[in-house]
C-alpha cells in the first residue's frame, strides 16, 4: 500500500432501515463501534460524515495498516447496534381469539426468542 491514510467507509441503507421501523443513523451506529471491545478503537477514529455515512480510521502503522483494514472489514459487521446480543431470531405472534388462555380484552401478542 502506498498511502499512509486509509479507511472505510459505511454507508447505511436508510430505506431498509425506515422499512424495519428502526430509529437508526450514523451517529447512533458510532457508539456500538467504539463500544465493541474486539474493536478497540477511539472517538478520534470514528468520524460521522452525515446522518447515513461512517468512516472508520485504523491506528497502525505503514506496515501494519492492510492487516488493521481486514481486521476492521471482518469484525465490523457483527457489531450489534440494537438490541440483545446473544439472541439470534426473535419473531412476534398476534394471538388467535381461539388460542387465547385468558380472559384478557384487547389484541394480544407472544414474543417468541432464540438464542
Amino acid at each position: 500500500m502506498a498511502s499512509r491514510l486509509a479507511s472505510i467507509a459505511i454507508t447505511l441503507d436508510m430505506e431498509t432501515i425506515q422499512v424495519s421501523q428502526l430509529c437508526i443513523d450514523a451517529y447512533i451506529v458510532k457508539q456500538p463501534i467504539l463500544q465493541t471491545p474486539k474493536i478497540k478503537l477511539k472517538e478520534q477514529q470514528v468520524k460521522v460524515l452525515n446522518p447515513r455515512k461512517l468512516e472508520v480510521f485504523p491506528q497502525a502503522n505503514k506496515d501494519k495498516l492492510h492487516f488493521e483494514l481486514h481486521r476492521l472489514k471482518n469484525k465490523l459487521p457483527f457489531v450489534v447496534v440494537k438490541g440483545i446480543t446473544t439472541v439470534q431470531r426473535a419473531v412476534v405472534n398476534k394471538e388467535q381469539e381461539r388460542d387465547r388462555k385468558s380472559d384478557v380484552k384487547g389484541e394480544t401478542y407472544e414474543l417468541l426468542v432464540e438464542g
